[in-house]
């Protein structure tokens, strides 16, 4: 998922050291019974402080000749997408001016959707709005349509 920089909805654009608390959630939708699309949500908050960014960017999956019946991995346990959600979450308070890698291997059961998460949270400058962001890799999916 490429990356997404979501706009500033507070403050000014200087995080100035104070963060920010990075909160990211990642939501499955099935749209049209036959297209899978994955939400990235990006929430970024100075502490303490007033600059926040907020967003959100659906990334199109894919479609299938017909309806998808079943998804692997799938953190819920049927296909009711969004009900469930948030199908992951990460969140990290940020504490330099270097990007932020985390990893996350597959789990048992098969129902982590998140591979990889790269973000970048404080900069030396200006950065909410223009530079604070992340980009994720998914573990492999299997859709079952009919």
């Amino acid at each position: 998922m490429p990356f997404f920089v979501p706009p500033r909805v507070s403050g000014d654009a200087d995080f100035a050291g104070h963060g920010p608390q990075m909160d990211i959630d990642f939501e499955l939708q099935i749209r049209n019974l036959n297209e899978l699309w994955i939400a990235m949500r990006i929430w970024g908050s100075e502490v303490p402080g007033t600059t926040g960014v907020h967003g959100d960017r659906f990334y199109h999956i894919a479609t299938t000749p017909t309806r998808i019946t079943a998804l692997s991995p799938n953190p819920c346990p049927s296909m009711d997408f969004p009900g469930c959600g948030p199908e992951f979450s990460h969140h990290y308070f940020d504490t330099g001016h270097s990007l932020d890698a985390f990893q996350f291997p597959q789990v048992p059961g098969n129902t982590r959707i998140v591979k990889s998460l790269t973000c970048v949270g404080d900069t030396a400058g200006n950065e909410a709005g223009s530079r604070t962001g992340c980009e994720a890799v998914l573990h492999d999916l299997t859709i079952t349509f009919e």
